[in-house]
């Protein structure tokens, strides 16, 4: 309803937003909404407190914004990988966020990997 943090939010107020999102839509949509993408969609956005709260306000599944590929088949009904698309995107981009390459890239620059690059270019 407000785009909160969920995960930061008491467990009351959580799952009353994650209902209320639902029927509002509903009402609005005049059917059902089987589906939900929560606030932020980062690592700590979204819990197992939260993904057990959409499982019991009816949700079939809900998405997240991290956690690879479109293709990964272990990831939970209630944690499933979002991609970011835009109108400017290219093909390459696109290809990068569905396949988890970008999310491996962020990870792997996070990580140190300007050191691992810049030793790399050295080597060469």
């Amino acid at each position: 309803m407000s785009h909160p943090l969920l995960a930061r939010m008491s467990a009351e107020l959580a799952a009353q937003e994650i209902r209320e999102c639902k029927l509002s839509l509903q009402s609005y949509l005049q059917q059902e909404v089987w589906a939900l993408a929560y606030p932020f969609g980062d690592e700590g956005s979204a819990g197992a407190r939260e993904m057990k709260i959409a499982e019991d306000a009816g949700y079939a599944c809900a998405f997240l914004n991290h956690g690879g590929g479109v293709m990964r088949r272990t990831s939970p009904r209630y944690a499933l990988p979002r991609a970011h698309v835009t109108a400017e995107m290219n093909l390459p981009e696109l290809e990068a966020n569905l396949t988890g390459f970008h999310e491996r890239l962020q990870r792997w620059k996070g990580a140190g990997g300007e050191q691992g690059e810049a030793s790399a270019r050295r080597s060469v």
